[in-house]
């Protein structure tokens, strides 16, 4: 069944604006130390866009918030700000013996029932 052509689109919940997409950037909290976030920016498909256009802002403390294109000039600002280490320094965890909870038991060998002779 074919809506009729005249039929008029829903109004969108914000006038001036369409219902076709999400209007406001998808925003992830990457990271939080010491009051300073980092900040993953998603932004909306343009027409003709291909790929969508990723931010990633650095700030906090009410201090300026720094926008960048690169994760990695994100994560140097970041380290800056909050002296954060490179790398992981706790500890190696314990190894677990045994496969994980929730994973399926291992398939047993297919038995082969043996021919009849006749």
């Amino acid at each position: 069944m074919m809506p009729s052509k005249d039929r008029k689109p829903r109004p969108s919940a914000t006038p001036g604006r369409s219902s076709a997409g999400p209007e406001t950037p998808a925003r992830r909290l990457l990271r939080t130390l010491d009051g300073v976030e980092l900040w993953h920016i998603q932004e909306a498909l343009r027409p003709g866009q291909k790929w969508p256009t990723i931010r990633y802002e650095v700030g906090g403390n009410g201090g300026p918030v720094d926008m960048f294109e690169r994760p990695h000039e994100a994560w140097h600002r970041f380290q800056q700000l909050t002296h954060a280490p490179d790398k992981d320094i706790r500890p190696e965890p314990p190894p677990i013996d045994g496969p994980p909870p929730g994973t399926p038991p291992k398939a047993r060998p297919t038995r082969r029932r043996r021919r009849k002779p006749s």
